[in-house]
């Protein structure tokens, strides 16, 4: 629905998610659970040709976000075009009902929001690289973000957003 209701289709957001995702996990030069372990199997030392699978990733990464790009523009311009265009009617349909296209303030609540997602992506580093953080650590720190982000939403009335808010939108997003 976001990249609907920004000029895109749905095809944008899988290309986004999904390709970045396989090239992430397919390139990696320091994934411990599929290289370390698959190199430990192998008997070679563990991260060896990570110079060559760096490169790999580069080119893997600016192919994708290169494929990407060019259909994001070619669907901006022409909308119509899209393999997705009546699917997405729906969304459409969706965003004309909420006012989604009108146009918003971006204001002090939604800089603070992009601020508690960056220094919540900066905490999971340091948690995973110093700490040895793992699932359940990682899930908690997202679950305070939500929270955190929660209450700026409604100290800010970002989106007219209530305290009941949080939970439905957590409830909403485990879906």
């Amino acid at each position: 629905p976001l990249f609907v209701a920004v000029g895109y289709d749905t095809v944008i957001a899988v290309l986004v998610t999904y390709v970045a995702t396989q090239i992430g996990f397919g390139s990696s030069w320091m994934n411990p659970f599929s290289v370390g372990i698959a190199q430990g199997i192998a008997g070679v030392d563990v991260f060896s040709g990570a110079g060559f699978r760096m490169v790999m990733w580069v080119v893997f990464t600016a192919l994708g976000c290169g494929m990407t790009m060019f259909y994001a523009a070619k669907v901006k311009k022409t909308p119509e075009i899209s393999v997705a265009y009546e699917s997405d009617q729906y969304f459409r349909d969706q965003n004309e009902k909420t006012g989604i296209d009108e146009g918003h303030s971006f204001g002090v609540g939604h800089i603070l929001v992009l601020v508690t997602l960056a220094v919540t992506v900066v905490w999971v580093i340091w948690g995973v690289m110093a700490k040895g953080y793992y699932m359940a650590e990682i899930a908690t720190q997202f679950f305070i973000m939500g929270i955190v982000a929660g209450v700026i939403g409604v100290i800010f009335h970002l989106n007219n957003m209530k305290v009941n808010d949080i939970a439905v939108s957590f409830k909403d997003g485990a879906k």
